[in-house]
C-alpha cells in the first residue's frame, strides 16, 4: 500500500470508505442497480474531448476517468495511484474498502488514450492538490465528471457516477471474454463479490445477453 502522508490519512473521504459487510443480499443487489454502466466507446470519447477541448488543468479529470474505466478500481483506490505506477505500468495496492491486495496492469489502448496527457505536469501522487496540500475531494471529482459528460456528450448527470467507471470496466471485461461463464467467475474475484449472481446484476445482464450467448452454441 502506498504510504500516504498524515494529511491524506485524515482525509474524510478515506474514513468513510471503511468496509462494512452487508448481510441483506437483496439490498446489495438493489444498490448495485442504481446506476448502470456506460458504453465504453462513449467513455473513451469523453476522455478525448476533455483532453482536446478543455483547459490543461482539466486533464486530471480525463486521467481519472481513463484509470477508472481501464482498471475497475474504486475511486478511493484511484486517489492513491502514483505517477510511477503509470510509468512502470504496474499498480499494486490494498483496496481501501476490502483491504485485499489488487494488482493492475494497463493495456496499450489505455496509454494510447492518454498519450496527449503530460504526466510531467502532475504531482507524484496523481490526484494531489498542491493548493490545499491534500488530495482532490471525491465530491469535486464527481461533479467535474458529471459536468464534462453533460457538456461533451449530452449525458444526463444523474446517470453518471465514479462507480459507473468500475461497472463499465466490468461490463467491457465480460463482453470481450470468449468464455462468459469463466468471465463471471473472474469478475466476481476481481470485484470481490460474494457470488456470480451479484456480478450478473452488477453488470446489468438481461435476457438479451443470455440469448446472445446461447446463439453461439
Amino acid at each position: 500500500m502506498i504510504d500516504l502522508p498524515p494529511v491524506f490519512r485524515k482525509n474524510r473521504y478515506f474514513k468513510r470508505n471503511i468496509y462494512k459487510k452487508k448481510t441483506d443480499m437483496k439490498k446489495e443487489i438493489k444498490n448495485y442497480n442504481t446506476k448502470s454502466y456506460l458504453d465504453f466507446s462513449k467513455l473513451q470519447q469523453l476522455v478525448k474531448c476533455i483532453i482536446r477541448f478543455e483547459k490543461k488543468k482539466k486533464q486530471r479529470i480525463a486521467l481519472f476517468i481513463a484509470i477508472g474505466m481501464y482498471s475497475g478500481l474504486r475511486s478511493s483506490d484511484i486517489f492513491n495511484i502514483e505517477k510511477r505506477d503509470l510509468i512502470n505500468n504496474e499498480v499494486v495496492l490494498y483496496e481501501i474498502k476490502t483491504n485485499k491486495r489488487r494488482q493492475v496492469y494497463f493495456s496499450e489502448s489505455f496509454y494510447d488514450l492518454i498519450r496527449d496527457i503530460d504526466l510531467d505536469d502532475f504531482h507524484d501522487l496523481l490526484f494531489y492538490n498542491e493548493k490545499t496540500g491534500d488530495c482532490y475531494k471525491y465530491r469535486y471529482m464527481l461533479d467535474q465528471i458529471k459536468a464534462m459528460a453533460q457538456k461533451h456528450l449530452s449525458i444526463n448527470p444523474k446517470s453518471v457516477s465514479t462507480h459507473v467507471l468500475r461497472k463499465s470496466y466490468a461490463r467491457r471485461y465480460y463482453e470481450l471474454s470468449p468464455d462468459k461463464s469463466k468471465a463471471l467467475i473472474e469478475l466476481s474475484e476481481i470485484l470481490n463479490h460474494a457470488n456470480t449472481s451479484l456480478t450478473r446484476h452488477y453488470i446489468s445482464l438481461n435476457e438479451d445477453d443470455y440469448k446472445t450467448t446461447l446463439d453461439l452454441f
